[in-house]
């Protein structure tokens, strides 16, 4: 496990990051990335885990955004267009059902244990749902976070009970997945 892996872990870690995290981020998760990922958003209202200064949705009024790091959010405060809430999204205060669409771009590799947190975001969507996914791939980072193969992947959204519609591999970097709720 990582030494960044766990929700009091990666408050810190965030809270610490927030200041330069604008600066460094799309340089990793790309606007090409960005936009591979919300063209399989759902229609209905969207859910991004780990939301940290909106970088993902922040032009979606009906986006919802959870975030453990209360640094994150107070970045984010200043352009997103939807609701912001500062909260674990292991244990979210939303309804199930809720979403059409939950997002975890740069979340899932911190949850203790990523099966438990995507059977939480199958959860909270309706039939026909999805959850998208990016997911770093470099073996480098293990020490810090879980790192998954594209087998991992397959696994963890197939004993979530999800169909994983697509895994793609993002620059060599990362994997995208798209999984559905029928």
């Amino acid at each position: 496990m990582g030494i960044f892996v766990g929700p009091a872990r990666a408050r810190r870690f965030f809270d610490f990051l927030s200041k330069v995290y604008d600066v460094i981020n799309p340089f990793i998760y790309t606007a090409d990335m960005r936009d591979t990922l919300l063209r399989d958003v759902e229609g209905g209202r969207v859910l991004d885990v780990g939301v940290g200064t909106g970088y993902t949705t922040k032009h979606m009024r009906e986006a919802v955004g959870i975030d453990l790091s209360k640094e994150m959010l107070t970045r984010a405060r200043e352009s997103y267009k939807g609701s912001l809430v500062l909260g674990d999204a292991s244990r979210p205060p939303f309804k199930p059902e809720s979403f059409g669409t939950v997002i975890s771009a740069g979340s899932l590799y911190y949850f203790n244990d990523p099966i438990n947190a995507v059977r939480g975001f199958k959860k909270l969507l309706r039939d026909g749902g999805v959850v998208l996914t990016i997911t770093p791939s470099w073996n480098v980072l293990r020490i810090f976070v879980h790192i998954f193969k594209e087998k991992d992947l397959r696994k963890i959204f197939k004993e979530a009970g999800l169909r994983l519609e697509k895994i793609q591999n993002m620059r060599g970097i990362a994997f995208y997945c798209k999984a559905m709720k029928e």
